[in-house]
């Protein structure tokens, strides 16, 4: 006899059902080349640039040297953050050294020298941070700009197609069966990201077992897997 609570719809599976059937009705509603300018036209460019972000700095980088532009910009906010106080406290130090019974000018030629030293491991220490920060940030950076650059042009290439597909009704009706395709299945993603998340964070309640329990969940894993494809990229 077949498990009777696996067979059992969950709560997290009716929501599952719900928000497809609503991407199919307003994908279908406003067809595919009218959604590129919103969400769906959104993730659509996120998953290409979450595959292509390593070429398309290597391009970038031909022509700006963006990394190192944010890392003069992350030194300058830490350099006016701290006000240009040392990285390290040697005033203790410089204290010590001018209690001890030793020739006034060679005291004072110590303790400039214990002061240039720390300021350069101060400059030394910023310099570090500021590299190692600087390659995930430019790369944020360059990302969020791109994705924006290309949802406006989708955007406007979208509009454009579907004021010429409104002359013809066939591809009219294609482009609504096909809007209504393509939101469902970015639907699925998005609530797979969503499942995996109620999944980590909800152990324990309602929401996290019903998610886990949920029939769709090995096809949602699955979509989520193919969507990010390996290793973030920012890292």
């Amino acid at each position: 006899l077949p498990d009777k609570e696996e067979d059992t719809l969950t709560g997290w599976d009716i929501f599952v059902v719900g928000v497809i059937a609503l991407a199919l009705m307003r994908g279908y509603r406003k067809g595919f080349f009218r959604r590129l300018g919103g969400w769906v036209g959104g993730l659509l460019i996120f998953y290409g640039l979450w595959r292509q972000i390593d070429g398309i700095e290597k391009t970038v980088n031909r022509h700006i040297n963006g990394r190192a532009q944010v890392q003069k910009l992350i030194e300058n906010y830490l350099h006016h953050r701290e006000g240009g106080a040392e990285a390290f406290d040697t005033s203790g130090l410089r204290e010590t050294i001018s209690a001890l019974p030793l020739p006034g000018s060679f005291s004072d030629r110590l303790n400039d020298q214990i002061q240039a030293q720390s300021a350069q491991v101060t400059e030394s220490v910023y310099t570090h941070v500021a590299h190692v920060l600087s390659v995930p940030c430019w790369r944020i950076l360059l990302f969020v700009l791109v994705w924006a650059a290309a949802l406006l042009i989708l955007y406007v290439i979208g509009h454009l197609l579907y004021r010429l597909l409104k002359k013809v009704p066939f591809l009219l009706t294609f482009d609504a069966f096909l809007g209504a395709f393509v939101s469902a299945c970015l639907s699925l993603v998005l609530l797979g990201f969503i499942t995996l998340a109620t999944m980590t964070f909800g152990v324990g309640t309602a929401a996290g077992t019903a998610a886990e329990d949920s029939f769709f969940l090995p096809v949602l894993k699955f979509l989520v897997d193919f969507f990010i494809g390996g290793q973030a990229p920012f890292l």
